[in-house]
């Protein structure tokens, strides 16, 4: 079989018989011209060279229609370019890109907004199913918390009719909330016991309970009953400072809010000329400051001392405001009156 040697990496190429013109290296893809040779003679290496590939004859080039630039036919991309030429690749390309420009929901509202309404009926009966849980669990806990409360009237019943009334009354105080109609029995027991031990401000505290809840409580003890009188009778001294505090409070607000009216109308009032002095003059200053209120302005000179009013006096001749009235002090006493004119 006749060779031919690479010219780019002098590899030496078994080629068919009968096979001339050009070819490619299938080691460096370089391409080979092949001339006849001579058969070489059988050698172990002849057998272990690589078979040569003929190249096909080239097909016509197509322009990109891009860049105009020649391409092999039937390339999917140009590799002048880099833009793609196969028209289904091409199409899904603008699909994607077209997907990636499409608005999407960034803000919390849109968020919202874009779920869809399955999702929101599902997370509207999660809640509601929650609270209803919380709720369920609450009334069972009041229903375990009034049993557990029924359980130590029970047991403190039990333990009062054995002779063990400290235990008792123990049980009674915990279980008293649940009491109901019994409670005036229990709060009878628990005083009287308090008495008996010597604990007399426990057992105020629970007459004073019982009065609170308006309970009516058979006292039998002569000192449960006298701690009874002296509950109430503080109890009613108590509302009575208390009464009294609000109506102090009370007067208090009415006599600043007819204060502040006074002072209102002090300084809103206007006057005649002469009614204006026969109201200042022989004054000190306390008294002129009640009548009209603190000056826009002061200003002394020696002995005397000058007030300003701005608008308090009328002109008798015109009937229009003056301008100012300027009150005089000599020795701490108003001794003078000048208006002026607008």
């Amino acid at each position: 079989m006749p060779v031919a040697d690479c010219p780019s990496c002098s590899t030496r190429l078994r080629v068919p018989d009968g096979r001339s013109g050009k070819a490619k290296c299938p080691k460096c893809g370089g391409g080979v011209t092949l001339a006849p040779l001579a058969p070489l003679a059988p050698a172990a290496t002849v057998e272990a060279l690589p078979d040569v590939e003929v190249e096909e004859p080239a097909a016509p080039a197509a322009a990109c229609p891009y860049c105009r630039a020649e391409d092999r036919p039937g390339a999917r991309k140009c590799k002048h370019c880099g833009e793609t030429l196969d028209p289904a690749l091409r199409a899904a390309q603008e699909a994607e890109r077209a997907a990636r420009r499409s608005p999407r929901p960034h803000d919390r509202d849109d968020v919202r907004a874009a779920a869809p309404p399955a999702r929101r009926r599902s997370l509207a009966g999660g809640c509601l199913t929650l609270l209803a849980i919380v709720g369920v669990l609450a009334g069972v806990g009041v229903l375990v918390m009034k049993y557990q409360q029924r359980g130590d009237l029970n047991e403190g019943t039990r333990l009062w009719d054995t002779g063990r009334r400290d235990a008792a009354v123990a049980k009674y105080k915990a279980g008293f909330p649940a009491a109901g109609a019994e409670k005036p029995g229990v709060v009878r027991r628990i005083v009287e016991h308090e008495l008996a031990r010597g604990d007399s401000k426990e057992a105020a505290a629970w007459v004073e309970k019982g009065l609170a809840e308006g309970l009516d409580v058979p006292y039998a003890e002569p000192a449960a009953v006298a701690l009874l009188d002296q509950t109430r009778r503080d109890r009613a001294d108590r509302e009575a400072k208390a009464q009294a505090e609000r109506a102090a409070r009370a007067k208090q607000k009415d006599e600043e809010a007819a204060k502040g009216k006074t002072e209102r109308d002090v300084k809103d009032r206007r006057y005649t000329r002469d009614e204006f002095r026969s109201l200042v003059v022989g004054k000190d200053r306390e008294e002129v400051l009640g009548l009209l209120g603190k000056p826009r302005s002061t200003q002394e000179s020696g002995p005397l001392e000058f007030w300003d009013y701005p608008g308090r006096t009328t002109d008798p001749t015109t009937g229009k405001t003056d301008q100012g009235v300027q009150v005089e002090f000599e020795n701490g006493t108003v001794s003078g009156v000048t208006f002026t004119r607008l």
